[in-house]
Formats: C-alpha cells, sequence, structure tokens
C-alpha cells in the first residue's frame, strides 16, 4: 500500500490507516487529527432551501414500503 507517495508492508501501519480512515478519524488531508469527525450543519439550511419540492404524490412515492415481490428475490 502507498502512504504518501512510500510503498508500506508493516501491517499495523496499514490496519492503523484504515482504522483512522473508516472510523472518522481523519481530515480532508486524510491526516489522522485523534477526534472522530463532526458533519458541520451550519449551512444546512441553505442547502435545503435549494432543493427541489417535489409534489407530493412523488414524494409520497418515494417513501412507499417496498413489497418482497418487488425484489425479484
Amino acid at each position: 500500500m502507498k502512504i504518501e507517495d512510500q510503498t508500506v508492508t508493516e501491517s499495523e501501519v496499514v490496519v492503523a490507516f484504515f482504522n483512522v480512515l473508516f472510523n472518522g478519524y481523519h481530515d480532508i488531508n486524510l491526516v489522522d487529527t485523534d477526534s472522530p469527525f463532526c458533519p458541520d450543519f451550519s449551512n444546512l439550511d441553505t442547502y435545503l432551501d435549494a432543493l427541489i419540492n417535489w409534489p407530493n404524490d412523488v414524494s409520497n412515492g418515494l417513501t412507499a414500503s417496498i413489497e418482497m415481490d418487488e425484489l425479484g428475490i
């Protein structure tokens, strides 16, 4: 595996890298921050206001239950 353009073969380093990555203990540059990721919702209202408002029949269809026979299993 390559980390910062260096090939790493030690399993402990590889496991530590993915532990940080998959548990959200990294910043945008994949640097270990020693603290879990905390989303910033400060601009969420602006984002949500820009979304399309679906008609009720469409939005109800998006949240309808799915029957087993519809899955084709």
